[in-house]
Order: C-alpha cells, then sequence, then structure tokens
C-alpha cells in the first residue's frame, strides 16, 4: 500500500475576470486523486471540486463580485489523505 501523499501547495489565486483561478503544485507520492475546498467570506469550508491526480488548475465560474474566496487543496489515495495544502484567497472583482 502506498504512503499518504504529501501535501499539495497553492500558488495563485486569482481574479480572472468572470472566474478565479486555482493553481497549485501537486502533493509528492502516490496521488489517486485531489480535493478542492472553497468557502465565500467568513462562512465554513465545504468541498467543493474533485478532480484528477494530475491537476494543478481549474476555475471558478460561480462567484460575485465583492465576496473573498478562499480554497485549499487535498490529495489522496488508497492509503488516506494528505495534510490540507496552505490557503489562498481572493477579493473578486476588486
Amino acid at each position: 500500500m502506498p504512503a499518504v501523499p504529501g501535501a499539495p501547495q497553492i500558488v495563485l489565486v486569482n481574479d480572472a475576470g468572470a472566474v478565479v483561478q486555482v493553481d497549485w503544485l501537486l502533493g509528492t507520492g502516490t496521488i489517486t486523486g485531489q480535493r478542492l475546498y472553497r468557502k465565500v467570506d467568513s462562512g465554513a469550508f465545504a468541498l467543493w471540486q474533485t478532480v484528477a491526480a494530475n491537476a494543478t488548475t481549474i476555475q471558478d465560474p460561480a462567484v460575485s463580485s465583492g465576496h473573498v474566496y478562499t480554497y485549499y487543496v487535498v490529495a489522496y489515495n488508497a492509503a488516506g489523505d494528505s495534510a490540507p495544502s496552505n490557503q489562498s484567497n481572493v477579493l473578486f472583482g476588486s
């Protein structure tokens, strides 16, 4: 059985016009997939997307001006979940 993956690292959360773009570096080790968590303003984090093992960017079109969007990434495999990445945020439409 593989070891739990190393944590991914968010590099950039960017207001890309009509979307928020999230870019990150992969964690280390064997990765089966990745889960992205998101919160809006001072709300709670919730699972937002599950993506492929090799994904390193995603766009979030479900955003509104004047809100802060915060994200983090967790890699996973059969052994379990990695530690979470750092959290990164952007004030959309600023």
